[in-house]
C-alpha cells in the first residue's frame, strides 16, 4: 500500500460504512504476511541467494 494512503483524512457516518470500513479493517489484518529472518549477515554465494528467494515465492503462495 502506498505511504500516501495512510495520510488521508476521511470521514466515515452512518452504519453501513462503519461495518465496510471495520469489515476492511479485518481483511487487511487477516492478509498480513509475516517476514522471516535470514541468519547470514552477507550473502555472496549466488546459489544461496536464489534458495532464500525461491523460499520467499514459495511461502508468499501458501498463505
Amino acid at each position: 500500500m502506498p505511504t500516501s494512503s495512510i495520510f488521508k483524512n476521511f470521514v466515515i457516518s452512518g452504519t453501513e460504512q462503519v461495518e465496510t470500513f471495520v469489515n476492511a479493517m479485518e481483511m487487511s489484518k487477516l492478509s498480513y504476511s509475516k517476514s522471516f529472518n535470514i541468519t547470514e549477515s552477507q550473502i555472496t554465494d549466488m546459489q544461496r541467494i536464489k534458495s532464500i528467494i525461491d523460499k520467499r515465492k514459495i511461502n508468499s503462495k501458501v498463505k
